[in-house]
């Protein structure tokens, strides 16, 4: 698999962002997936993750898909 998007990654965490980020840096060092990314983001919660990434040394977020189309054109 070429990466993994956390999906929903804001609605009611039961886990942790930083436990779901070591969980995909385990994922990502097993060879499973190449690179980590989110959907249907916040940029507020983009920065966390990029901030828990560097605090702990972990993989950075390298992908965000967020909705866009004809009817849908807030980012």
């Amino acid at each position: 698999m070429a990466s993994w998007a956390i999906t929903w990654a804001d609605a009611a965490p039961a886990v942790t962002l930083l436990d779901t980020l070591e969980a995909l840096t385990e994922f990502q060092r097993a060879g499973k997936i190449r690179y980590i990314g989110v959907s249907n983001e916040t940029a507020f919660g983009v920065m966390r993750y990029l901030h828990l990434a560097d605090k702990h040394d972990l993989p950075r977020i390298v992908t965000i898909q967020n909705p866009y189309s004809l009817l849908n054109r807030k980012l």
